[in-house]
């Protein structure tokens, strides 16, 4: 059995001296974890559970191209809206990201709030300073992402008692006006066509080991390559992605077989923000 390990490694050693691109096969058949699909994360009311495509604004790598305005920013100074249309938080005295809703998170939490159903109830809840959004105009703002679709409230206090207030005001029907600055998000769709024309993009987890195993294969077949960190929440456990010139012969070679072993296609995943907005 070692006399067969042996030869098999010597085989291996001058099979891939000629051909280069068998490192590569081999580094995706030793590193399965490498091969991975994009964790779905979970929704909650934390602003933060948004996955930050803002972090992909310009490139640290001066090699990539097409990251100078990857996220494109609008201010809406006298935004107007209903009480309902505000999904979540900045900040809480709560952990945000255990609730999938801010009723979920008042009636965990804050039940005496909701003592009393009613415009009194109502009125003494929107009474609490420091709902800033209402009671002190230029402090909170809001914030939505074209890739996400949700409002939140980028506050500094006040979460339980808006959450109380909104759900309040659901129950009686009745409609209260939220009024500030709206800070909106868009991925940039000529971003997203330059990067996909000039890129095979690809999902790498696995961890250093992996992403060293990938740097040698890659080396060997003089095939060059960039990567960026995935935005937060994602992290370094769920990957990073691998940028392939298309412009270059040996990484279309490196990424025929990246494709062939299953690796999953970040170009699609970056198609598919433009279609959530």
């Amino acid at each position: 059995m070692g006399d067969s390990h042996t030869r098999s490694r010597v085989w291996r050693f001058f099979r891939s001296a000629v051909h280069p691109v068998t490192d590569l096969a081999y580094f995706a058949r030793d590193y399965p974890r490498a091969i991975s699909l994009l964790r779905v994360l979970p929704k909650s009311i934390d602003s933060q559970s948004v996955p930050n495509w803002r972090e992909w604004n310009n490139s640290p790598d001066d090699r990539l191209i097409g990251f100078d305005h990857f996220v494109t920013h609008e201010e809406v100074p006298n935004w107007a809206g209903d009480i309902g249309d505000i999904d979540g938080f900045s900040s809480s005295k709560s952990r945000l990201e255990d609730f999938k809703s801010t009723s979920d998170m008042v009636i965990a939490n804050s039940r005496e709030m909701l003592r009393e159903i009613s415009e009194a109830g109502l009125k003494e809840n929107l009474a609490h300073t420091e709902i800033r959004i209402i009671h002190n105009k230029g402090i909170d703002s809001l914030r939505s992402c074209s890739w996400d679709r949700r409002i939140f409230l980028m506050n500094s206090g006040g979460s339980h008692h808006f959450s109380a207030a909104k759900l309040i005001a659901n129950e009686l029907d009745v409609r209260i006006e939220i009024n500030g600055t709206l800070n909106r998000y868009s991925i940039n769709p000529k971003a997203v066509q330059v990067i996909c024309d000039s890129y095979r993009i690809f999902l790498v987890s696995g961890g250093a080991s992996a992403w060293c195993g990938l740097h040698d294969a890659l080396k060997k077949m003089s095939a060059p390559w960039a990567r960026r960190d995935l935005p937060h929440p994602y992290d370094k456990e769920d990957g990073i992605a691998i940028f392939l010139p298309k412009n270059n012969k040996n990484s279309m070679a490196a990424a025929r077989i990246l494709d062939g072993s299953g690796f999953l296609d970040l170009s699609s995943h970056l198609r598919s923000l433009l279609d959530c907005a």
